[in-house]
């Protein structure tokens, strides 16, 4: 290859990348064109990152994009001109490659599940093979595979075939590649005996002898590969499917073999070579495949029309062996699916006869009696109690009437609720407030004990796992079990209890973390920072209050969040007055929300009297988080909402929409009079307004009302004057920067209800090209079909007026002009202002508008 080195690599690697560019130095001059093909393949391979899919070879990246076949690159048509240079240039194409990927990160991903090393018995000697499975497998094409790699295997492959179809002898080339000393090659050597398996009678036998090959074959064509037929090239594509699902591809190679050992006798003694060699691993992990590799278990059965085969009959230790495995994997797929089963019976709600939750019952003691595999609970993720408290749930809310009337199944799911309270189970590493609670025992003990506390409210045990599920550091423990008490009258006084509860747990979280902050900071900076131990006592307190609701003596007067904040202990609240980190230092506002969120909302069927103090809880979140955002002396409020904000937002949004106009002007106003110095706040809350209204099939009935409020309320506020005005203004046209959410065609109804206060504002809006990009984009939809013309003229007017050219903007006119046409072609020919339009885009050399205005001139 030294001579070579003067000519500039890339050239080269292209000049001799196609099929029949060097088909006439390959006649001539087999060995120079042997030297052209190595120096533009292979190079010195490169130490890969772990970050990448495809370990370095040292084997050229594929220079075109194209899928590997065996018609690309130039090794077939080597093959077919020079086929004995060929394979030797092939041999050493893929040597370099197997030891680049020795080197690699990949070669420490052994088939565990294989072998160490592939071994093959040739010419009565034991040779190992280098590679895995993976490998093995390099002339399937795979894209960690590189691409001149894999279409010279296949370019090997395919020119096997051709010998094979013509009905020519391959013994001699078998023998040659047989000597080679890479799993890649005898990957290719299987697949070609599954194509032609009489090769195994004579050339290809060694085969046999290699349960490594045998089980890597078996496993790879266990799996599916559809994902080497990738390509958006139709052409391509048909000839990947002609290539890649040649019927012999399916095919196993013990599927070929078997049977010529079994009923002719032919393999038999290569089968037990590889017997015995199996036989010699320290671990006997082949004992199962050498027993299907055993002529001997083979069973003669006879078929209908005479015909005979033979069936695999498992040795009876071995099968003893898998019973039992798969009893002890049908226990553990009990256990791990258990909790998603009961979950799923639970959300459906469907009353369970007596039958059924008899059945269920039995199958629940049964299991637990006969104990989970303690693997299973290794990493905390599932705990015997998931399914116990699952079973609980379940059994009370499909069957009550059934558990009800069995005081051993009323005393389990008693036990089962009262036991992880007692004594916690394990959790896991990362494991977070944020968790999910669908399968865990903890949501599910969020359902059940409302259902058996109920029975009897004074139960001091039952009331104090009331206290500990209300403050529980899943949120959505918390979130759910607050849901479920709201379902059950008998219980809406301690339901009041736990909300006063809860604004303790709020501020004591928020005195522990801020407890924990000091700590940490004094390790680093010891002089001049706060103390923990200058903060007030909360723990004291807080515990009181757990203690009062356990014995029934907590408040049932829930005091008003403003109030509760300004009677904060003096100390906690780090910063000051400041009302964005008042709220923020005197409560744990996520726990809060949590603990509120059953309250936020407005389900049919509350009385007035519940909808009032639903509306009033409302307005006070949204009066004392706005009012945090108020500037002041501040500017812009910094950042953007946070998480919990958001999550506000949401639930204040659907009450807003549900809400009647008036009732809904205290929580909407506050948060809208932020305005432009809160943009990120107002434009987030507005935004979900729209959204609850848009999803719903019907668009409740006062909600145009309520948007032309919100336009004419922001009018009038001096907040919205500058800054950021443009963004929210478009948030209330329901055209949102962010391009969520949207109106769409059947909401056209709702559109013209917006009127005429919609259609002022966007053409308000249209003065400004930011703006009005977004406008534009909106005009070419068809639920805009009616403010066509008026957005057209709007349009026009900007062009007689001689307004600043924006090119993002002509591009969006364009396109709209397009679409309109498309649509309706009159909705350029009768309008004379599209015309206008579409002549200015011309005169400013946009592409679009020349392409359509050639096309138009073309059709009249």
């Amino acid at each position: 290859m030294s001579g070579w080195r003067g000519v500039e690599i890339t050239t080269l690697r292209r000049a001799v990348a196609g099929p029949t560019a060097l088909v006439p130095l390959m006649q001539t001059d087999p060995e120079r064109a042997a030297e052209l093909i190595l120096a533009a393949t292979l190079r010195e391979p490169r130490r890969s990152d772990w970050g990448t899919l495809r370990a370095d070879f040292g084997i050229v990246d594929r220079i075109a994009p194209d899928s590997p076949l065996p018609e690309r690159g130039p090794m077939l048509a080597f093959f077919m001109h020079a086929p004995e240079v060929a394979l030797a240039t092939l041999g050493r194409i893929v040597d370099h490659a197997t030891a680049g990927w020795a080197e690699s990160e990949m070669a420490d991903v052994d088939d565990q599940h294989i072998s160490a090393s592939f071994e093959v018995l040739v010419d009565e000697e034991w040779v190992t093979l280098a590679g895995n499975g993976n490998v093995m497998h390099w002339h399937r094409g795979d894209t960690r595979v590189p691409s001149p790699l894999a279409c010279a295997l296949m370019g090997l492959e395919q020119f096997l075939y051709r010998k094979l179809d013509a009905g020519e002898d391959v013994g001699d080339i078998l023998a040659e590649l047989l000597a080679s000393r890479s799993v890649a090659v005898f990957g290719v050597l299987v697949e070609v005996a599954c194509y032609k398996p009489e090769l195994l009678r004579g050339p290809l036998a060694p085969l046999a002898t290699s349960a490594a090959l045998i089980l890597a074959d078996r496993l790879y064509k266990h799996t599916d590969h559809a994902y080497l037929r990738m390509t958006v090239d139709t052409g391509e594509l048909r000839r990947l499917e002609a290539w890649r699902d040649m019927p012999h591809r399916s095919r196993r190679i013990e599927e070929e073999i078997m049977p010529l050992a079994v009923a002719e006798g032919i393999l038999v003694d290569e089968l037990s070579a590889a017997r015995e060699r199996c036989a010699q691993a320290p671990d006997d992990r082949w004992r199962f495949l050498t027993a299907q590799m055993d002529p001997a278990n083979y069973e003669p059965v006879e078929l209908e029309g005479g015909v005979r085969a033979w069936v695999f009959e498992m040795p009876t230790e071995l099968q003893s062996e898998i019973d039992a495995d798969h009893a002890e994997l049908e226990i553990q797929q009990w256990w791990l699916t258990g909790p998603s089963r009961l979950a799923r019976l639970i959300d459906a709600g469907t009353p369970l006869t007596d039958e059924e939750a008899q059945s269920l019952w039995d199958e629940v003691q049964r299991r637990l009696a006969e104990r989970a595999p303690n693997e299973i609970f290794r990493d905390g993720v599932l705990r015997q109690a998931d399914v116990e408290c699952g079973a609980t749930a379940a059994l009370l809310v499909c069957a009550r009437p059934w558990v009800e009337g069995r005081p051993e199944v009323m005393a389990f799911c008693r036990e089962a609720l009262l036991r992880p309270f007692e004594d916690p189970p394990p959790t896991h590493m990362f494991d977070s407030g944020d968790e999910g609670v669908d399968w865990s025992w903890d949501g599910f003990a969020a359902t059940a004990h409302p259902l058996l506390w109920q029975r009897d409210p004074q139960d001091s045990e039952l009331r104090q796992c009331a206290a500990r599920l209300a403050t529980h550091r899943h949120r959505n423990t918390v979130c759910r079990f607050f849901a479920a008490l709201t379902q059950l009258p008998a219980l809406s006084d301690d339901l009041r209890r736990l909300d006063v509860l809860s604004l303790h747990m709020a501020r004591y979280l928020r005195w522990a973390r801020e407890r924990r902050d000091r700590e940490e900071n004094a390790q680093y900076w010891p002089e001049g920072s706060p103390r923990a131990e200058e903060l007030p006592d909360l723990e004291t307190p807080t515990r009181e209050a757990f203690d009062a609701f356990v014995d029934g003596s907590l408040s049932m007067e829930v005091p008003r969040l403003e109030q509760f904040i300004d009677e904060t202990p003096e100390g906690l609240v780090r910063w000051g007055a400041e009302p964005i980190y008042a709220i923020a230092s005197s409560l744990d506002v996520t726990y809060l929300l949590a603990a509120r969120a059953h309250l936020l909302s407005l389900p049919d069927g509350l009385d007035d009297i519940e909808r009032r103090r639903r509306l009033d809880l409302a307005a006070q979140f949204s009066s004392l988080f706005a009012g945090a955002l108020v500037p002041g002396k501040r500017g812009d409020v910094e950042g953007t909402p946070s998480a919990e904000e958001r999550t506000l937002h949401s639930l204040l949004a659907a009450i807003v929409v549900h809400a009647d106009v008036e009732a809904a002007r205290r929580i909407w106003q506050p948060i809208l009079a932020a305005g432009s110095p809160a943009h990120y706040w107002v434009s987030d809350f507005i935004g979900d307004v729209w959204r609850v209204a848009l999803v719903e099939e019907t668009t409740p009935a006062d909600f145009p009302a309520l948007i032309k409020e919100m336009m004419a309320f922001a009018a009038e506020q001096e907040t919205w004057k500058d800054g950021y005005t443009d963004e929210l203004e478009l948030a209330l046209l329901c055209l949102s920067h962010f391009g969520y959410p949207r109106m769409e065609e059947r909401h056209r109804h709702l559109l013209a209800e917006l009127q005429p206060e919609w259609i002022e504002l966007a053409a308000r809006q249209m003065r400004s090209s930011y703006s009005a990009r977004h406008i534009v984009a909106f005009l070419a939809d068809p639920v805009a079909a009616d403010y066509v013309e008026t957005g057209l003229q709007w349009l026009a007017n900007r062009e007689r007026e001689g307004a600043h050219p924006d090119g993002d903007l002509d591009k969006r006119i364009a396109e709209m002009l397009t679409k309109l046409i498309g649509r309706n072609p009159q909705n350029f020919t009768n309008q004379a202002a599209a015309s206008e339009v579409l002549a200015a885009l011309v005169a400013r050399q946009n592409p679009i508008a020349l392409q359509l205005s050639a096309q138009l001139g073309g059709n009249t």
